[in-house]
């Protein structure tokens, strides 16, 4: 409606600008008094314009009949997998001992077996089945006093790449000195399954051989194995096992509403309203989503409804299968919450806050996530447009100038409105210098410009409305112009028969809007 009242305020400038159509150098007197009429604007407006750009992550929805129901969309997205469940760095760390039995010859050897298992330690406690990696890396370092040549074998069972396990024979060559191995493995490809066995999570086992080569040195035995292996910058693929209970914290959030941006106050009462809000979920495991706050509010009233109605908390299944995605949402309307309340207040926002949590049960229960896994919250306010309103303003500021004021005897500004919308307003426009210091008003009171389409017994308007709007500036008024810098645009919107008739909007509708103008002028030739 905004957009309709602006014309008013081009109609000046368009006049003020007439002057430069005109060849003053071929006129004789040195002060010509010009009348003129002439059009100014003709344009047909349908609600997309009427309202203007709605703004934000929202449309306009028409329905097979052409019904108008205005969306407003937001949505939130939690961590995806590879940042909420890091695989944080893991050092393992053995000695052994190894003696030689008496008697041994030089060229003799010996081997001694050793099985262990490196257990991971995770940052959630998360208890892991299987890890499927895409990079990584695995720092092997050795270091002992053995003063004979040796050689140690080394199996990772089930850490396996396309079926091999991954494992490594060192060669150790004594040369006088202690011997330091440090070797690296690239982990991507690489599966890591990990056993459970004895109550003891997160292990992998780790199975290695010493053999010893005596080459004559003295036996200085016992001698020492000194191991270190580190898992470094592990980042997975696929990861299952129980991922433990987890919280997902989200920031305050508002969904802007923005056909109530410019309301100032006055009521507004749709028939059926809805909120709703959908999860989707492509964590293998449960969610609950717990809202602590869902609130329309406008801050110029002020004015705020808490709503309710929402289920707490909301539960939100576990995929079948690696890959899947599980969508769970409820509805909010007039049968099961406070939605039209929140509604009548024409809130310019929705503010929520909410939060996530796995496993909520808190039982053991296998879980699998891709690295890309997550949760995506969205809330969407739907507002079909059936309903009515009554006192409702709305109020908008445009800037202003007018120059040559001088020059104006008078303008008679004619304005025709064809009005196909179910809707009534009543117009202010106040005149402000930059300071918002009023100079004058448009109108003496509100002026009654729109008159409201006749309504069928459908609720639809079966015929538009034509209403003659005359507005008369003399110039003791147009003086006032030469400081204003401002429009104060002030509309009291009703539906059909005083806001006490329900009416529905629809696509076809249109707001026929036609401005001219007579004007008297004094122009000093000598000027130009």
């Amino acid at each position: 409606m905004c957009v309709i009242l602006a014309f008013l305020a081009s109609c000046f400038i368009l006049t003020s600008c007439l002057k430069d159509d005109f060849n003053f150098d071929k006129m004789t007197k040195p002060v010509w008094e010009p009348n003129f009429s002439l059009p100014l604007v003709h344009s047909k407006l349908d609600l997309s314009k009427v309202l203007g750009e709605t703004g934000g992550d929202s449309l306009m929805f028409e329905d097979p009949n052409h019904f108008l129901t205005l969306i407003y969309r937001d949505e939130l997205y939690s961590q995806t997998a590879e940042d909420a469940f890091i695989i944080i760095d893991q050092q393992y760390l053995k000695n052994y001992q190894f003696s030689l039995p008496g008697g041994m010859n030089n060229g003799d050897s010996i081997s001694n077996m050793y099985n262990d298992n490196i257990v991971f330690v995770n940052s959630n406690n998360e208890n892991l089945d299987t890890l499927t990696l895409k990079a990584g890396i695995l720092n092997f370092k050795l270091n002992t006093n053995i003063n004979h040549n040796a050689k140690i074998e080394i199996l990772m069972p089930t850490v396996t790449k396309n079926g091999v396990p991954l494992g490594a024979v060192l060669p150790l060559t004594y040369t006088g000195v202690p011997i330091n191995i440090n070797t690296f493995v690239d982990l991507a490809g690489y599966k890591l399954v990990f056993d459970h066995s004895g109550g003891i999570f997160n292990k992998l086992p780790i199975n290695y051989k010493i053999t010893l080569y005596n080459i004559g040195s003295p036996d200085l035995s016992p001698y020492d194995f000194n191991f270190e292996i580190n898992f470094q910058n592990l980042k997975y693929l696929r990861m299952y096992g129980y991922l433990n209970q987890k919280d997902y914290l989200f920031p305050f959030d508002t969904l802007s509403i923005d056909i109530f941006k410019k309301s100032w106050f006055g009521n507004f009462n749709l028939v059926n309203p809805k909120l709703m809000v959908k999860v989707l979920n492509s964590y293998g495991f449960p969610l609950n989503i717990n809202f602590d706050l869902l609130e329309a509010y406008n801050p110029k009233t002020p004015a705020n409804v808490t709503l309710f109605g929402y289920p707490y908390p909301f539960t939100i299944n576990t995929p079948a299968y690696l890959g899947q995605v599980t969508e769970a949402s409820f509805v909010m309307d007039t049968t099961n919450s406070n939605i039209r309340d929140a509604i009548n207040i024409t809130p310019h926002y929705l503010a929520y806050h909410f939060e996530g949590h796995a496993n909520p049960s808190g039982l053991y229960t296998p879980n699998f996530v891709f690295d890309t896994s997550s949760f995506k919250v969205k809330v969407e306010m739907e507002l079909p447009l059936h309903g009515r309103a009554w006192d409702f303003y709305i109020q908008d500021t445009v800037d202003f100038e007018f120059e040559k004021v001088d020059e104006l005897i008078y303008a008679n500004f004619k304005l025709n409105i064809l009005n196909g919308f179910p809707i009534d307003a009543k117009i202010q426009v106040v005149i402000t210098d930059s300071l918002y210091v009023p100079l004058d008003s448009l109108f003496v009171g509100e002026q009654y410009i729109v008159q409201s389409g006749v309504l069928g017994p459908d609720l639809k308007v079966a015929s538009p409305t034509l209403r003659y709007t005359e507005i008369n500036l003399p110039q003791s008024r147009l003086t006032t112009l030469s400081n204003a810098r401002k429009l104060l645009i002030r509309a009291r919107l009703n539906t059909t028969n005083s806001g006490n008739q329900v009416v529905k909007i629809y696509s076809d509708y249109l707001i026929d809007v036609r401005l001219a103008v007579q004007a008297q002028l004094r122009m000093d030739l000598n000027n130009y």
